[in-house]
């Protein structure tokens, strides 16, 4: 089952429960079984029409969440994944990776920029990081990160994170992010998954061309450190004769 079917199927469901339970409290108020019936349907239709209402605005907020992002024609959904290449070997690239991540932690959880869903978070939310898994030999990843509300963590993981490295060649390295909700409940994330993904595969390129460059450059250094004694030793030697 899909989280869309999964909520569509909540949703009605909780309108008939809202609508029998209006049904038995005016039947117990002493309204005729008519009246109690009608109330009861009606209070179910109001019932499914705010609810439809409520998730038709949601996700047309998720619609424009992705708007001028990277990667956000291909996808819209809160399961947001991305690969890319870094030329660093695996051991290496696994260290970087996990520096990335780091990089979530006690930062504020993104919200669109929306009145209606800044009053639903009109607390101070941050998100925690937890790596809940890390395996060098497979090259896998696993974290999560939860809210904490005015310093509270909550209990579970609002969004799951997946790494899986791969080599390539002994100096390059495949990165496969994936970033997407962790509750059956979340079925709009507001493009905070692909901000995760994004986040995460800007900082692995950018460390590790910095990484790369670094290395060539020491490399450049010693290659003339070594010349020189050569040089000087040719000179030694065009002197005497």
């Amino acid at each position: 089952m899909t989280r869309e079917q999964f909520r569509n199927r909540f949703i009605v469901g909780f309108s008939i429960f809202m609508g029998l339970m209006f049904f038995v409290m005016m039947s117990s108020s002493g309204a005729n079984v008519l009246m109690s019936l009608g109330s009861g349907v009606l209070m179910g239709f109001m019932t499914l029409g705010v609810a439809m209402m409520s998730y038709g605005y949601k996700g047309f907020l998720q619609q424009r969440s992705f708007t001028d992002k990277k990667q956000a024609s291909q996808s819209t959904d809160h399961h947001q994944s991305r690969t890319v290449e870094i030329d660093l070997p695996k051991d290496q690239a696994i260290q970087v990776t996990l520096d990335a991540l780091n990089t979530l932690d006690k930062q504020p959880v993104p919200v669109p920029d929306d009145v209606l869903v800044q009053l639903e978070n009109l607390l101070p939310r941050t998100q925690r990081l937890t790596i809940h898994e890390v395996d060098e030999v497979a090259g896998y990843i696993r974290a999560g990160l939860k809210a904490r509300i005015l310093g509270i963590p909550e209990f579970i993981d609002f969004s799951r994170i997946e790494i899986q490295l791969k080599d390539i060649n002994p100096n390059t390295t495949q990165v496969q992010i994936e970033s997407k909700a962790n509750s059956i409940f979340d079925t709009y994330d507001f493009g905070k998954n692909l901000h995760y993904v994004n986040t995460i595969s800007l900082y692995l390129r950018r460390e590790s061309q910095q990484i790369t460059a670094g290395s060539r450059l020491q490399n450049q250094g010693l290659s003339g450190l070594n010349e020189q004694p050569d040089s000087d030793n040719n000179q030694q030697a065009t002197s005497q004769s």
